[in-house]
């Protein structure tokens, strides 16, 4: 809706088009992870904090509330969101007068929209063993402005996993594109994401779900590229030529796109999937399991359970936290020391119960029957 406002239907459609069949966001909008519902949020922040400029009336209230609330969960997502207050920046900017009060206006939207956050890490301080180490996400191993910065980031991230080569020319077409009525919006919400990918950039390097949240704008340029060569065609060289061009790199882009992702499918370790399958399958809906897998959830989430990822502490101290269930796909001196105490022949020392074990996982009921959830 907001590149139909601005750059009119046919943009709108082909960003749209590209969002959707872009075999990196494909991916990426399946997984497990923050990231779409980042999309989602800073995507709906920028459109209804435009929608909420110029409007009147109740409903300048209710799109002033809308916006409100997608710029806080924007942030309660990922912080890095507040690198896109620069594109909000301008479209109030936009609407209104350089002086003090306009500042001091919006200045008081952000800081209400940001205390959610502030107050959610002020109670997340309180247990900083929760927290996991975050700073070395900027620039830990100081990488930024090196040539691998550059290479991982713009050569094989957006070159070759996004754009699968053969987007870059429409999304260059897109950026030299000549503005319409958006004027410098979306260029400032490129720059934005571009000053973020700067910043974190060993967590860009290291990350490649952290450019999830520049598809939106990516697919935008795009758009702008495709309608660009349409245009140069009426100038330069015949129609049929330009589309049958468009037409190539667009194939091209998710034919060496879908190449680079797909090896994203596969299931490294396939064993979790049995042993999830199993647990599911022979334990109560409400078991609590232990799942070890170097503190993994990726095993943990096949069980289809809550439960734990890592030994936390002693098998008698974890049951003690209501463990029931002890399943592992790694055959190591505590799975062997379980699955030994719940397979001796002296009955009167077997203080666990085996439930199947097999050569890819073993699953070891933990407590009594009695004390299994119902």
């Amino acid at each position: 809706m907001l590149v139909r406002k601005y750059c009119g239907r046919l943009a709108a459609a082909l960003t749209a088009f590209f969002f959707a069949v872009l075999p990196f966001n494909i991916f990426f909008s399946r997984v497990i992870l923050p990231e779409p519902f980042l999309v989602f949020t800073t995507s709906g922040m920028i459109y209804f904090f435009d929608r909420w400029q110029g409007e009147r009336g109740v409903k300048k209230i209710l799109l002033f509330l809308i916006s409100f609330v997608f710029t806080v969960s924007a942030l309660l997502v990922k912080p890095y969101a507040v690198f896109l207050f620069l594109p909000l920046i301008y479209l109030w900017f936009r609407h209104r007068p350089l002086n003090f009060i306009s500042f001091i206006k919006l200045g008081v939207f952000f800081l209400l929209a940001i205390l959610p956050l502030l107050w959610w890490r002020w109670w997340a301080s309180h247990y900083p063993e929760g927290t996991p180490a975050n700073l070395w996400l900027l620039n830990g191993d100081g990488i930024r402005f090196k040539g691998a910065f550059f290479f991982w980031l713009f050569a094989d991230r957006l070159g070759r996993l996004i754009l699968g080569f053969y987007g870059l020319p429409l999304l260059i077409s897109g950026i030299l594109a000549k503005k319409d009525k958006e004027g410098l919006l979306f260029h400032i919400w490129g720059l934005s994401l571009l000053l973020y990918v700067t910043i974190f950039a060993t967590g860009n390097v290291r990350h490649d779900y952290y450019q999830v949240i520049t598809i939106p704008i990516i697919s935008i340029y795009l758009a702008k590229g495709v309608i660009f060569l349409e245009i140069l065609a009426q100038k330069f060289t015949g129609r049929l030529k330009t589309y049958s061009l468009i037409l190539i790199l667009i194939i091209f882009m998710e034919m060496f796109g879908w190449y680079y992702i797909r090896d994203f499918y596969n299931i490294n370790h396939p064993e979790i999937v049995v042993a999830g399958q199993a647990v599911e399958l022979m334990t109560p809906a409400k078991a609590l399991v232990i799942a070890p897998y170097n503190g993994d959830t990726a095993f943990l989430y096949q069980t289809r359970r809550a439960g734990w990822p890592i030994m936390e502490k002693t098998v008698e101290e974890m049951i003690n936290m209501s463990a029931h269930y002890y399943v592992s796909v790694n055959f190591d001196d505590l799975t062997k020391e379980l699955y030994a105490r719940a397979t001796d022949a002296d009955l009167s020392r077997r203080k666990y119960k085996l439930i199947k074990a097999s050569d890819k996982f073993v699953l070891i009921q933990l407590v009594p029957d009695s004390l299994l959830p119902r």
